[in-house]
């Protein structure tokens, strides 16, 4: 078992490695002249991630509902073979752990305030 365990770790380290070295010819590639990639174009996937609660304020639609408190907006704006879509997930800042929620979190309902004079 530990002999299991320190292959694996070499594994990961080694992989870890690999994805300095990549990360590093990537950008060293996007800095030559004429021979300029966009990160964007280039990739199968691009997630964004949006934490609202960061900038006090709320999400857009159709999430508008859902309180931005512990909770992280993941857009898949592109994916290859998978499609584009969003949604909602738990979000633990102190570990910057994701995680998935079972119910989304709604805003408490309060009462508005009616501007109309008449």
């Amino acid at each position: 078992m530990i002999q299991l365990r320190k292959y694996q770790n070499n594994i990961a380290v080694q992989a870890a490695y690999k994805l300095v070295a990549f990360g590093c010819c990537y950008l060293s590639m996007e800095c030559r002249t004429g021979k300029t990639i966009t990160a964007l174009s280039a990739a199968d996937i691009t997630i964004l991630l949006y934490r609202p609660e960061v900038y006090n304020k709320r999400y857009p639609e159709p999430f508008q509902s859902t309180n931005p408190n512990g909770t992280a907006l993941i857009d898949i704006a592109k994916g290859r073979n998978i499609g584009v879509f969003k949604f909602i997930a738990g979000f633990n800042a102190a570990t910057t752990h994701f995680y998935e929620l079972n119910e989304r979190p709604i805003l408490p309902l309060t009462e508005s305030k009616d501007d109309n004079p008449f």
